[in-house]
């Protein structure tokens, strides 16, 4: 079985943090330079955060079982 080095998970975790995290960080930016305020500009940049999120989770999910179903036995 393959053991990959320590640094590849930390790569790969760093990467699902950074993408959400710039995704908010720039939505709250343009809503606030859109004149929202600082109020609905953070609702607004909350829930985006909740979803995407939930999306990577889900995602997470869903891998983790086919993969457990393609390398098992379990139907």
């Amino acid at each position: 079985m393959y053991d990959p080095p320590g640094y590849l998970s930390a790569i790969t975790l760093a990467g699902v943090i950074a993408i959400p995290a710039a995704t908010c960080a720039v939505l709250y930016a343009g809503a606030v330079r859109a004149g929202l305020g600082r109020g609905r500009a953070t609702l607004l940049t909350a829930g985006a955060a909740v979803v995407l999120g939930g999306w990577f989770s889900a995602s997470a999910v869903i891998a983790s079982v086919l993969v457990r179903r393609k390398f098992t036995d379990w139907h």
